[in-house]
């Protein structure tokens, strides 16, 4: 588990832009995008991309997508 937590961190921090995590961190913020949702991506694929939207309530939505993929 510690070794997934590095990854997650890894990926938050790239998504954030913080400079330390590498040059993909430095890319522009749909560059890092594209790159954290690779569907080829081998070292984590946490489930489909979702586009971030929701047609109502976000608590709702988050409960949803939390029991279609996480819960499956």
């Amino acid at each position: 588990m510690p070794l997934l937590a590095r990854y997650l961190q890894v990926l938050q921090r790239v998504a954030a832009g913080d400079a330390a995590a590498g040059p993909i961190a430095l890319a522009p913020t749909s560059e890092r995008f594209h790159w954290l949702t690779a569907p080829r991506s081998d070292v984590l694929q946490a489930g489909p991309v979702h586009e971030g939207t929701c047609p109502g309530e976000p608590a709702h939505m988050l409960a949803a997508l939390f029991a279609e993929y996480v819960r499956a």
